[in-house]
């Protein structure tokens, strides 16, 4: 790791995943979507207990029961997403297999999940990030990729990609998403441990970046086909031979 406060000159660091390390980096990437979709099923849950209640009250029957015991569980279902996000990752395999052969993994998708591993260099500079693999080949992603703030796990932080749609409650529940479900449609930065220890200021430098890079190129950017967007795209596009220019979805 080198560098000092500011990322002209470039901050780089060390990143290694295990399978165990990406089921933290996949829930933090997901956690807002997945807390959004916890609260619409508890209050799913609680209406249909509400309902249930005043049916076995009025008209006792395996159905009234039916309707209880269903609002029951799926508020509690609910209830338990909200507080503390989780999923099943064996139904996710081709989720998990393609971000690691994205990080540089020789996978073949016949590999136990608990056997994949990965490790890439992760360099940040005024553009952006690049994500340096070990066969050689870098992967580019602009800081209006990601979104603020940082999610905190057990082993540092997670700046989410940023997945436009796909992690909008509303946009799945009108039928877009069929299977209304999280997903790893974006990139995340993680930003380990060892290295906030290192650079105390970086997280906040990243979110000034990402932040920053919103208010120009976002939605409602105003610096849009401008000199910094220009430079930006080059760079994006210079990704030295065998890399990737990770775009914004």
């Amino acid at each position: 790791m080198s560098g000092m406060s500011g990322l002209g000159s470039g901050i780089g660091y060390h990143v290694a995943v295990d399978f165990n390390h990406f089921k933290k980096i996949y829930l933090a990437q997901n956690r807002r979507y997945m807390r959004k979709t916890g609260i619409g099923a508890a209050v799913v849950g609680v209406l249909l207990t509400a309902a249930g209640i005043a049916m076995v009250i009025t008209e006792p029957s395996g159905n009234s029961l039916g309707v209880l015991a269903g609002g029951v569980a799926i508020g509690a279902f609910g209830i338990a997403m909200a507080v503390h996000p989780f999923t099943m990752f064996q139904s996710r395999k081709g989720e998990v297999y393609k971000f690691f052969a994205m990080f540089g993994a020789p996978v073949t998708g016949q590999e136990p999940l608990n056997a994949l591993y990965t490790e890439f260099d992760v360099i940040l500079g005024n553009l952006g990030i690049e994500f340096r693999l070990r066969d050689g080949s870098v992967h580019r992603l602009p800081w209006v990729a990601l979104t603020n703030p940082a999610v905190a796990m057990d082993c540092g932080h997670v700046f989410a990609g940023d997945d436009g749609n796909n992690s909008s409650l509303l946009h799945n529940m009108i039928g877009i998403n069929a299977y209304l479900r999280e997903g790893m449609e974006a990139v995340p930065l993680v930003v380990p441990s060892e290295v906030e220890r290192a650079y105390p200021w970086l997280l906040d430098e990243i979110s000034r970046h990402i932040a920053d890079a919103n208010a120009k190129f976002g939605d409602n950017g105003n610096a849009k086909g401008g000199p910094e967007a220009q430079a930006i795209i080059a760079w994006l596009n210079a990704a030295p031979e065998g890399g990737t220019a990770l775009s914004r979805n």
